[in-house]
């Protein structure tokens, strides 16, 4: 850094006087008039889980077996927690999906798909969702149990299986499609076999005693997967509920 002075003369009114310039101090080392504000980079920020993206893609981050939050497409009309959604969103454990008359839904999450029909509601729950009433459709490779009124359903020989359930006033419908399954209620079990439907009608129950068991008055078994999984394929079929550019893989939608 340095200072330099400069001498001028001047007249004026005959008399000569001395002006001494002085130049302000130069850096050697910069620029005169460039701006010496320091500058960063605008942080990035991430988009929100569940909002598109600038290529039309649907952002889908956090929705994983850890967490145990999943992916809802929906069609029609849908509420999460009684409020609408949009066609694709996420969903967190102790959440309430449930779709009106008109919609139906279809949760992804780690190795399981549900599919809902109309006049559903599932609370969602990590391992382990919760139908309070409705038919819904489980295909996994993750061993996802279902439970329905205090009664679980799961695979008989984790972690593959698919099956559907109803439930509709004191019935409940159990199929299982290509494995078996196992139907639990407290310390009670009783095993399906695929290509059979369990129907097991609440209203019998008495207190201290299971609903389901092999002896149970309460239950029986019969043939045709399809007496309980057509409601949910008619419902697809007429919400056109197939697999979308933006669907991730799933045992239902390979």
């Amino acid at each position: 850094m340095r200072s330099s002075f400069s001498l001028k003369k001047t007249f004026r009114n005959g008399a000569a006087c001395l002006l001494i310039l002085a130049q302000a101090p130069v850096s050697t080392g910069q620029t005169a008039g460039q701006d010496t504000t320091p500058t960063s980079a605008s942080p990035q920020v991430a988009p929100p889980h569940g909002t598109p993206t600038p290529s039309g893609t649907t952002s889908i981050a956090g929705s994983d077996q850890e967490n145990g939050s999943a992916v809802l497409y929906s069609t029609g009309s849908v509420q999460v927690n009684h409020t609408p959604v949009a066609d694709v969103s996420l969903v967190f454990p102790g959440e309430i999906v449930q779709t009106d008359a008109d919609g139906t839904a279809r949760i992804t999450l780690a190795g399981s798909t549900i599919l809902l029909s109309p006049n559903t509601a599932l609370t969602l729950q990590k391992g382990k969702p919760e139908m309070a009433f409705g038919v819904a459709q489980i295909a996994t490779t993750s061993g996802l149990s279902l439970v329905i009124r205090e009664i679980t359903v799961s695979a008989a020989k984790p972690p593959s299986a698919k099956y559907d359930v109803s439930s509709k006033g004191d019935e409940i419908r159990i199929t299982a499609h290509d494995e078996a399954l196992k139907v639990t209620e407290g310390n009670c079990s009783q095993t399906v076999q695929p290509g059979t439907t369990l129907i097991i009608n609440k209203s019998m129950r008495t207190d201290g005693k299971c609903t389901v068991g092999a002896k149970s008055p309460n239950t029986k078994a019969i043939l045709g997967a399809a007496a309980a999984a057509g409601a949910v394929g008619v419902a697809l079929a007429a919400s056109g509920g197939g697999k979308s550019k933006q669907d991730p893989a799933s045992p239902v939608h390979p």
